[in-house]
């Protein structure tokens, strides 16, 4: 893969043949970064550059921060870092108060367009994508957040992402929602993705569970004083758990709208449940599982399984089968050679059994 460089206007400013290492760090819930060792003849071109696309999967970065370093036996190198298109959307703050409600794609492609594609404010390049028809709704107020963080944040609820894809060809950024594909064994849609030793496609494994800052119940209090303050509950408590509690102050949660209008309270009571959730989700049950997968196996990357996808993984030594969401994904390319590490997980386990019997004796 060579990757090409861009201008800010996006025009083609050279082709990087030579590179010791590039570090592709693809996420679902958080803009993915990036980090490229390339020969130091490149020094002109990369500083004249502030894009790097990425040819082979039609992805694009932003060239954030440039360093040469030199050691004493004559040995250079030039590396790249940065993160992914996403981040032209953290320079976006929504500096008025917004009442989202409705249906969640329409709601949050009316936020870009109002913040990102209009006057002063629009980015160069950036157009809405074909709606892709998500039936979800919403009922969210948000003053002073990041753009770029809020939409991460209000999507990973309803475990979906969003993405700005540049299209090389036509020269146009695209925003879009999407949600990965359901892979799992419990469907018939799809090809299953089915990660264990036994199908020999996972090289290395490391397993990790932890609840340390586990809450499964919210106490989110809006507008008032004292008891007649606006209170919601948000019980997340599943069969067999132990109530864990969280109190969410949302003062700056008001029952007007920005034009001052007052909002119905069945609609403020909504709008306090989702920032529970999004509070909530924040102190969840973390479950990861981080390895090394084959890529020369049953399952190809990119067709048979992809960032977002939820998949099936199985462990047969310690009996463990999870549902689990592909929320990170790692390209390395070093001496010739792909290798792809990938990270399952981070929410709360709704699927685990025990995929072994012990032998009753």
């Amino acid at each position: 893969m060579d990757p090409i460089l861009l201008n800010q206007n996006f025009e083609n400013s050279g082709l990087i043949e030579k590179y010791t290492s590039l570090q592709w760090i693809r996420r679902y819930y958080d803009v993915g970064n990036f980090e490229l060792h390339v020969s130091p003849e490149y020094f002109d071109q990369v500083m004249a550059s502030r894009y790097i696309y990425h040819s082979e999967n039609d992805e694009t970065a932003i060239i954030e921060d440039v360093s040469f370093q030199q050691n004493q036996a004559g040995t250079s190198d030039l590396v790249l870092k940065g993160r992914f298109l996403e981040a032209l959307l953290y320079d976006r703050v929504i500096n008025r108060t917004e009442t989202l409600s409705g249906n969640l794609e329409t709601a949050l492609r009316n936020l870009i367009v109002k913040y990102a594609m209009t006057g002063e404010r629009k980015i160069p390049l950036l157009q809405l994508s074909q709606a892709k028809g998500f039936g979800e709704t919403i009922n969210l107020q948000t003053t002073g957040a990041v753009l770029m963080e809020k939409l991460y944040a209000t999507l990973q609820s309803y475990e979906m992402s969003f993405k700005l894809h540049y299209d090389y060809l036509k020269n146009i950024i695209y925003f879009s929602i999407w949600k990965g594909v359901d892979r799992t064994q419990s469907q018939d849609k799809n090809t299953w993705a089915i990660f264990s030793n036994s199908f020999e496609n996972v090289l290395d494994t490391v397993y990790n569970k932890n609840d340390a800052d586990y809450k499964n119940f919210a106490y989110v209090a809006g507008s008032g004083e004292d008891n007649n303050r606006v209170v919601e509950e948000v019980n997340l408590i599943k069969p067999g758990e132990i109530r864990r509690e969280l109190y969410v102050d949302a003062r700056d949660l008001q029952p007007q709208d920005e034009n001052g209008n007052a909002i119905p309270i069945a609609t403020y009571r909504a709008i306090l449940h989702r920032r529970g959730l999004e509070k909530l989700n924040e102190f969840r049950k973390i479950e990861a599982i981080n390895g090394k997968v084959d890529i020369q196996s049953n399952l190809k990357y990119r067709e048979d399984f992809d960032l977002g996808d939820l998949c099936n993984y199985e462990n047969p030594e310690i009996g463990l089968s999870v549902q689990k969401r592909l929320t990170e994904i790692q390209e390395i390319y070093e001496n010739g050679l792909t290798t792809v590490n990938t990270v399952f997980g981070e929410d709360y386990v709704t699927s685990i059994k025990k995929v072994i019997q012990k032998e009753v004796m």
